[in-house]
């Protein structure tokens, strides 16, 4: 194959290895992503979006409720209109995977972003 197996692949792959298994950085994943679940359930609270937060480390899938079920789309929608990159994982979910090296300073202004997306969203579709 093209990059199979190839001196230069690996030594990149075994780089990788070394830098997602380093302790300290697995450590400040796990405080990025308790964070951001706090930061999420306070905007559920607030605002009733969500059925459901769940994931692993980083990579997070934030599942609509009822009322929203099928308009994750829109939803990201919202986002990108208000400066936040996000993705969806079908009709329901909004997904969110920020790097791993992520800062606390990063995590609060992308949850800010994404309240004020919400908070659009959720006006628009209550009001129809």
């Amino acid at each position: 194959s093209t990059f199979g197996g190839n001196p230069m692949a690996c030594t990149v792959a075994n780089k990788v290895l070394e830098i997602v298994t380093d302790e300290k950085l697995l450590a400040a994943v796990q405080i990025s992503s308790e964070l951001l679940q706090i930061g999420l359930h306070k905007i559920n609270q607030r605002y009733d979006i969500f059925r459901e937060i769940r994931g692993i480390g980083l990579l997070l899938g934030c599942e609509l409720s009822a009322p929203f079920a099928g308009q994750a789309r829109e939803l990201l929608t919202a986002c990108i209109q208000n400066n936040l990159l996000a993705l969806v994982a079908g009709p329901d979910v909004l997904r969110l995977a920020p790097a791993l090296t992520i800062s606390r300073a990063e995590i609060t202004e992308g949850l800010t972003l994404l309240e004020s997306a919400v908070a659009k969203f959720c006006s628009e579709h209550r009001a129809n």
